[in-house]
């Protein structure tokens, strides 16, 4: 029940720092909030009297289980050396015990964690990322004055080796100004002219014969479809497409340094737990081109998702008259 209580704080964080398209303002005000809370409960002096009432109730309402009472262990009293003054203050009371080696033992180790890996630099640094985001260029737009006045000191802080706070706040000022301009004009308009309708019933003749001839109709190019519009992502495809890198450099290093900057590893961390798993369970019982295969389709899962299954089947079952038999 403890810990079913630290993960409906923990786990609704962890869900979001995972997200691949994730708005980085919204991910440094769930880690904020997952800390407070975290802490909340640490101060909170009456946590353990919840926990019991919360195992009570559970005990009435499963009486088909046995339970047992936390077992009273003996005191073991170590040998007091000579010229040693300290005592050792034993805990005789075992739901004492739970509660400072458990309950709080966990708390203190989850609040080292968040601090340790999102300190008061990587904060910092998050909250400059987020101006990247299509809602604040827009308020930025209209308002010039509404960018801090520190914004991107943090950032500049710990990478002034590839930009500077003065040129990149500059350059991003520059950018806000034209970045609908560019995002309106990533795919060609259906009518570069707008023409009288006398003039499109007179080629309306001429339309018809050539439509006759061509049947055809000749692609567009796809439009970017913004997931969400807090996202690096999106603002990085608009700049690239438009581009802009050598317009504005300090602010194309700026993003490309802050799309390599992921909230969470988890997506790279989680290909080297399948690698793991390849190369300690399946290693010793195939060919070397197998595994390098099987690496390639459990951690690229995206271009995996992509490919016609019917298709790699068919060509599988090619390979023999029994697997023809069997799976065409």
């Amino acid at each position: 029940m403890w810990f079913q209580k630290i993960f409906n704080v923990l786990s609704p964080l962890s869900t979001l720092l995972q997200t691949r398209d994730l708005d980085i303002l919204a991910g440094v005000n769930s880690i904020n909030d997952a800390k407070n809370l975290i802490q909340e409960l640490r101060k909170n002096d009456s946590i353990m009297e919840y926990l019991i009432k919360e195992v009570n109730i559970f005990i009435k309402e499963n009486d088909g289980f046995e339970f047992f009472e936390f077992k009273t262990t003996r005191i073991r009293r170590k040998k007091k050396m000579s010229n040693e003054e300290n005592v050792d203050e034993c805990i005789k009371d075992p739901i004492e015990k739970f509660k400072v080696e458990t309950v709080l033992g966990s708390l203190d180790i989850i609040l080292s964690n968040l601090n340790q890996y999102f300190n008061d630099t990587t904060i910092g640094v998050m909250k400059d990322l987020a101006l990247f985001s299509k809602k604040r260029i827009i308020e930025i737009k209209k308002n010039h004055k509404s960018l801090p006045d520190d914004s991107f000191a943090v950032f500049c802080k710990v990478y002034g080796t590839f930009v500077d706070q003065e040129t990149l706040k500059a350059e991003f000022l520059k950018f806000c100004n034209v970045y609908e301009l560019f995002e309106k004009t990533t795919i060609l308009p259906e009518h570069f002219h707008v023409s009288d309708k006398s003039d499109t019933e007179s080629i309306s003749s001429f339309e018809e014969e050539t439509d006759q001839e061509q049947e055809f109709e000749l692609p567009k190019r796809k439009q970017i479809n913004p997931i969400n519009i807090g996202s690096l992502k999106t603002i990085f495809k608009v700049f690239q497409n438009g581009g802009l890198g050598n317009t504005f450099p300090s602010l194309d290093a700026a993003l490309r340094i802050s799309l390599t900057i992921p909230l969470s590893s988890a997506s790279t961390e989680r290909s080297f737990s399948k690698l793991k798993i390849i190369k300690s369970r399946l290693r010793t019982t195939m060919s070397q081109a197998r595994l390098e295969d099987l690496m390639v389709i459990s951690c690229e899962q995206d271009i995996v998702d992509e490919m016609d299954h019917e298709e790699i089947l068919h060509k599988f079952a090619a390979n023999s008259i029994t697997l023809t038999k069997y799976l065409i």
